[in-house]
């Protein structure tokens, strides 16, 4: 529990990275690679201006405004030559204006595999989803063994972060959670394997 308040106070206290602010806007996932790379710089830019006036972002410039301007540059007919023109919405000084025109040629220039990833989670198969079932039914088992709700131990969200992160990652990965769980779900994903279907 120490632990976990520890972490929660730091996440609470800590400045977000404005490479990853570009995550929090809706409606992220359904640009492109250049396009999310566009939406990475624009966002570290309204936060900049944010803080510099203490607005909230979106007093500065709401989300559609920076996705309708990400989708713009990220087409391949736009080219740096239309910037300008394309950035004139936010209504930029003329340093500000160069400074973000000079960040978008980078991202422009930059290889796929250097622009930001989609948010979106992997799909699950078919296999995936039965484990998943199968690892919400003992988490429902420990919960009632130790007094705790189920939600508060793991839920969904956490079982599928751990699954796809082979139990690197998320809340199940360590402290008291990975105490009480990790050895019954590595037990089932051996289980499952192990089980051989009847001709």
């Amino acid at each position: 529990m120490d632990e976990e308040m520890q972490a929660l106070r730091k996440a609470v206290s800590a400045p977000p990275k404005p490479e990853r602010l570009w995550q929090k806007i809706r409606g992220n996932q359904t640009l492109k690679p250049l396009a999310r790379g566009m939406l990475a710089t624009l966002a570290a830019l309204r936060d900049q201006i944010a803080r510099q006036r203490d607005l909230p972002r979106r007093w500065v410039y709401p989300d559609a405004v920076l996705m309708n301007i990400a989708q713009t540059l990220g087409k391949p007919s736009s080219s740096p030559v239309d910037y300008p023109r394309q950035i004139a919405p936010l209504k930029l000084s003329k340093a500000q204006q160069e400074q973000l025109i000079t960040a978008l040629k980078q991202v422009s220039q930059k290889p796929k595999s250097q622009l930001p990833t989609s948010s979106v989670p992997p799909a699950l198969s078919q296999s995936e989803k039965e484990l998943l079932k199968s690892w919400s039914q003992i988490v429902d088992a420990v919960a009632v063994e130790h007094s705790i709700t189920p939600s508060r131990l793991a839920n969904r969200s956490d079982l599928r972060v751990y699954l796809q992160s082979d139990g690197k990652k998320g809340r199940i990965s360590r402290g008291w959670r990975q105490q009480l769980l990790a050895e019954r779900l590595a037990c089932d994903i051996l289980n499952q394997h192990s089980f051989t279907p009847s001709l």
